[in-house]
C-alpha cells in the first residue's frame, strides 16, 4: 500500500470522482493505515477489481 498525504493526483485525467463517507482524525491515521494494510488483494480473478478492494476496506474500517 502506498500512503500519500497531501499530494495532488499525478494524472488528473484518471480522476473519476469521489464521495465523502466519513472523516478520520489525525490521531487515528496510523490505526487506519494499519487496518488498510491487511485488506487483501485478489489476483487472477477477472471479476475482482479495485472497487471490490474499497468495499472490503470499508467493511474492515467499520468494525
Amino acid at each position: 500500500m502506498d500512503t500519500r498525504l497531501n499530494r495532488p493526483l499525478q494524472n488528473l485525467d484518471d480522476w473519476r470522482g469521489s464521495y465523502s463517507i466519513g472523516s478520520v482524525s489525525s490521531t487515528e491515521l496510523d490505526k487506519m493505515e494499519a487496518i488498510l494494510q491487511i485488506v487483501g488483494i485478489i489476483h487472477n480473478l477477472p471479476c475482482w477489481n479495485s472497487q471490490d478492494w474499497v468495499e472490503d476496506a470499508l467493511r474492515y474500517l467499520k468494525y
